[in-house]
């Protein structure tokens, strides 16, 4: 491993997403790239090489019906209607986990009742951005409906058969990250349910003791 870091430089300034310059040096020669970043200045991840900072968070719900939970939502950036699973950026300060319990409620209505992360924070695509985001299934329940969407966001629900999923994601404009996470707990279905159980009853248990102490 040759290369080094020489310097970075904020290109623009606005609120939510700014471009960046740096110079990196590899056998004596520098080389220059750019890269896209949320972050406000002293949180990119080349300024904190020690630290995990997640930038948002993925979910995919699982009804009781085991159906799986996506969204169609516009990106104008292509100008097309994207099928995704809920997901948004983390508040400051605030853990990947609730984040996605955060996200689950705003954009879709429903309630968590167990969660599981199957992949914590993870650069997303290191050619473009420094972005980090984790992944989460969870076992949801109550009414489907937009509690708390930004007036900004165009969003519609789709419900999808965990069987059909292979079919569905090579057959529907499902995003390519959106896409390999389908497959993946399409493929571990079996196993992910039983852990949510799991979680889900311990909580039932929990509550249970509580209330008959109380």
């Amino acid at each position: 491993m040759s290369s080094k870091l020489e310097t970075v430089r904020k290109l623009t300034g606005t609120k939510w997403l700014n471009l960046y310059s740096v110079d990196y040096e590899k056998n004596g020669k520098v080389f220059d790239m750019y890269f896209a970043s949320r972050r406000k200045e002293g949180r990119l991840d080349l300024e904190n090489p020690n630290m995990i900072i997640n930038d948002g968070s993925i979910i995919v719900p699982i009804l009781k019906s085991g159906k799986i939970l996506m969204e169609e939502q516009y990106r104008p950036i292509t100008d097309t209607y994207e099928i995704e699973f809920p997901a948004g950026l983390s508040k400051l300060e605030e853990t990947p986990r609730e984040c996605a319990e955060r996200e689950l409620k705003e954009e879709t209505g429903m309630e968590c009742l167990a969660i599981k992360c199957i992949l914590p924070p993870r650069h997303t695509a290191t050619g473009l951005t420094d972005e980090r985001t984790a992944i989460y299934v969870a076992f949801v329940d109550g009414d489907l409906g937009n509690t708390n969407l930004d007036d900004s966001e165009d969003i519609t629900h789709i419900l999808v058969d965990i069987d059909s999923i292979p079919e569905f994601v090579s057959t529907h404009n499902v995003c390519q990250r959106d896409s390999l996470i389908a497959l993946y707990v399409s493929a571990n279905i079996d196993n992910i349910k039983k852990d949510l159980e799991s979680i889900q009853n311990k909580k039932l248990l929990k509550l249970n003791i509580r209330t008959k102490n109380e």
